[in-house]
C-alpha cells in the first residue's frame, strides 16, 4: 500500500488539473469506474466477475500499480503466474504483456493506478 500512497503523492494539487467526473463502464467481463486525477495519472475501480478474464494486453506508455480490494485476482505478468489476494500489490512497468482472471467464487474488485505521459484507450497492445 505504501507503494500506492507514494504513487499517489506525485499528483500534487498545485500542480493537478481538476478532477474528471467518474466514467463507469460496462464489460462482458464485469464493470469499471473510471477517474482521471491529472493529464499523468488515472484510477480505475474495476470489477471483474467470477470465471471472468482479461488480456493480455500491455501499454507503451504508461504503468500500472495493481490493490486487491477484495477477491483474489490471477494474474500473468510476462511469463510469470502469481496470485494476489486482498491488500496485495503489484507493479506493472509499461511494455510488459499482463493478463488478470478471476477464478474464485466472488467478485474481484482492484484498484488500478496508471501513471505515464499517456493514458488514452488507444495505448494498447495484445499478445
Amino acid at each position: 500500500m505504501q507503494e500506492v500512497a507514494v504513487t499517489l503523492s506525485l499528483v500534487s494539487p498545485a500542480r493537478a488539473a481538476p478532477a474528471r467526473s467518474p466514467i463507469w463502464l460496462s464489460h462482458p467481463w464485469g464493470t469499471e469506474q473510471v477517474q482521471t486525477l491529472h493529464p499523468r495519472c488515472q484510477v480505475r475501480h474495476v470489477v471483474l466477475r467470477p470465471g471472468a478474464q482479461r488480456g493480455p494486453e500491455g501499454h507503451f506508455h504508461r504503468s500500472e500499480r495493481w490493490v486487491v480490494i477484495e477477491g483474489c485476482a490471477s494474474v500473468c505478468l510476462g511469463t510469470q503466474r502469481l496470485d494476489l489476494h486482498e491488500g496485495g500489490t503489484l507493479a506493472v512497468p509499461a511494455g510488459s504483456l499482463h493478463a488478470l482472471a478471476n477464478e474464485g467464487r466472488i467478485d474481484l474488485h482492484l484498484l488500478i493506478v496508471e501513471t505515464g505521459c499517456h493514458l488514452g484507450e488507444d495505448d494498447l497492445f495484445t499478445g
